[in-house]
């Protein structure tokens, strides 16, 4: 009879749910996995999801962006200072970059981007396709010099 000592075993375990189809139940059950782990420390126990590279962002993704929105504010209102001397009209520069920042998406900006996305495709299309198709059609016709150089001296 031979004595057997485990020393590493692996098991894989699956969850299904339509709860699951929300990312911030997955990080949550995640997180409970994690505290599981916790508990077994002298075990060596670690957790590998698949989406768990994204599933940690969600977590730091609100007070990430909150701290980015505000160190933006306090910067544009520094430059806004340095460049606009009367208070009214910083006041109104400070409220319009406010609001800028606290909506979700401003419509001017999406309206720009789109805007500039159509400039950028219909130029593309006519400098990859149109232009060249047009010069390639017109170097099919002869075309005679009809201007004639004189030479004054």
């Amino acid at each position: 009879m031979c004595d057997y000592k485990v020393t590493r075993f692996f098991f894989t375990t699956a969850f299904h749910g339509e709860e699951l189809v929300e990312w911030s139940n997955r990080a949550i059950l995640l997180n409970q996995w994690r505290s599981l782990a916790d508990k077994y420390s002298d075990l060596g126990v670690s957790i590998y999801e698949d989406d768990a590279k994204f599933l940690d962002l969600i977590e730091t993704m609100v007070p990430v962006s909150t701290q980015s929105a505000l160190f933006t504010f306090i910067s544009m209102f520094a430059v806004a200072v340095l460049f606009i001397s009367h208070p009214p009209t910083l006041f109104v520069a400070t409220l319009s970059i406010l609001s800028t920042s606290i909506e979700k998406s401003h419509p001017p900006f999406q309206i720009f981007a789109e805007c500039m996305l159509l400039v950028v495709l219909i130029g593309m299309v006519h400098g990859l396709l149109i232009i060249p198709v047009i010069f390639n059609l017109l170097s099919v016709f002869p075309f005679r010099n009809t201007y004639q150089v004189s030479s004054r001296r």
